[in-house]
């Protein structure tokens, strides 16, 4: 059986699955049809469809903020994350979800691997961000508004995966301003960049003062065969960050991410210059943005190396960053694969 007849016989798999599925679910489906009639919404059986880990989905545009009018959208696209908490339950090993009586909210799709909506959620920074305690925080979070589970004793996605967290341990007040740009080994080939670097293309990040706060941003590039569609809009994604660092209390005062969605022509325009190219504080390229996440007030260095090492997930180069060199577990993978091309 060649590679064209498997993908063939596994769509079909699927298909087949989620028709059983969706049968199977039928009086699910209708329960929450008509719990939903009652406050006005009015879904179709053609929004309601099955994937696997994810269970039985129901999708609707803005359905999250129809069925609870208790949450609201910030102007950046945020929800605050306590009120979800108090709204919601927190359950273990669904790290992303958010659980009411009969249905299931989630983080913003942009957090799963691939910025798909039918993977889970990349390791390990949704993980973190669910059991950290923001007990002293303001803390908001993109949700993904159109779509919700209502299987919510169906099983759960759990993936074993190992990332790691960098080893920063330099004072932030000692931090020269300027441009850092890391890329990836220029002699992997594209397998071997998705093997150890996951598409990675570069990451730059940035440094700078004024009065007592010290500013970090930071931009991470992926490959060009890495794209999302939106509105039949092909963008490239390059994930973002920044935070300021009061350097009298000794602590990050702000911390909040986003992904930048570039067109083709600004993606290739940006990738290659750095942080240099501003003006004014603003790139010359000016991408549409969505935010992801913000946490205002305190937050430690250790705790903040944590979530950014673990938002730019699978990425290496934030790790090399941090430590001043390649991570130690790459070392005998690159030493392979020079070895093999003859590169001393």
């Amino acid at each position: 059986m060649d590679r064209e007849e498997r993908i063939k016989q596994y769509l079909a798999f699927v298909e087949d699955e989620k028709a059983c599925k969706l049968s199977e679910n039928a009086k699910l489906i209708q329960s929450f049809t008509s719990f939903c009639e009652t406050i006005n919404i009015k879904v179709r059986l053609s929004d309601f469809d099955y994937q696997m880990g994810l269970g039985i989905l129901c999708s609707y545009e803005n359905i999250v903020l129809k069925l609870n009018e208790h949450i609201s959208v910030d102007k950046e696209g945020l929800v605050d994350f306590q009120v979800l908490s108090e709204l919601f339950e927190k359950k273990l090993f669904s790290e992303g979800a958010l659980f009411a009586p009969n249905y299931i909210l989630f983080a913003s799709n942009y957090f799963r691997r691939g910025f798909y909506s039918g993977n889970n959620f990349a390791p390990r920074f949704i993980e973190h961000f669910w059991k950290h305690d923001f007990q002293y925080n303001d803390v908001s979070i993109a949700l993904d508004l159109d779509r919700v589970r209502i299987d919510i004793d169906g099983p759960v996605l759990i993936e074993e995966d190992t990332w790691y967290g960098g080893k920063f341990t330099k004072e932030i007040s000692k931090i020269k301003d300027g441009v850092s740009s890391l890329r990836p080994p220029q002699y992997l080939d594209d397998i071997e960049l998705d093997f150890l670097f996951s598409k990675a293309y570069a990451l730059d990040v940035y440094w700078y003062t004024y009065d007592e706060i010290k500013v970090f941003q930071a931009l991470e590039f992926k490959q060009p065969s890495i794209t999302i569609n939106i509105n039949e809009v092909k963008y490239f994604p390059v994930r973002y960050v920044h935070a300021e660092f009061d350097m009298n209390s000794k602590v990050f005062r702000h911390f909040d991410g986003a992904l930048q969605l570039y067109t083709e022509d600004e993606y290739f325009e940006r990738r290659d210059n750095n942080f240099n190219t501003k003006t004014k504080g603003e790139y010359q390229v000016k991408s549409k943005s969505k935010k992801l996440f913000k946490i205002n007030g305190d937050l430690s260095v250790e705790d903040w190396i944590k979530f950014i090492s673990h938002f730019f997930a699978k990425n290496p180069l934030i790790l090399e960053y941090f430590e001043g060199k390649e991570p130690d577990y790459l070392t005998p993978y690159l030493n392979a694969f020079k070895k093999s091309k003859g590169i001393k």
